[in-house]
């Protein structure tokens, strides 16, 4: 289950970010792209996450990057581990809020 909040300028993904979903997650954060100005992203509420899940988050931020300023707010524990398994922890550091 996946589920995509925006609350004022912070966009909150909660559930499951894997392969299965990704075409919907897709579809959203394209909308949210086009019609939103958001400038955090909330992975707090991630349960799981695959490496096609990573892919496509890394691949939202350096999109939007291009047109708004954007950080990850929050980051859950599970997503943590798997960028730093995967080595691609260091894709997220530009964008993580360390304040």
């Amino acid at each position: 289950m996946l589920n995509i909040i925006i609350n004022e300028d912070i966009l909150k993904i909660e559930g499951d970010v894997v392969i299965t979903n990704l075409k919907e997650l897709q579809k959203s954060l394209k909308k949210i792209m086009d019609e939103n100005n958001i400038c955090g992203l909330d992975l707090t509420g991630v349960k799981l996450i695959d490496t096609a899940g990573v892919q496509l988050i890394i691949v939202f931020l350096k999109s939007f990057i291009k047109h708004h300023e954007i950080s990850i707010t929050g980051i859950s524990e599970t997503v943590l581990k798997i960028l730093e398994i995967t080595g691609l922890k260091n894709e997220f550091e530009d964008y993580l809020n360390t304040n």
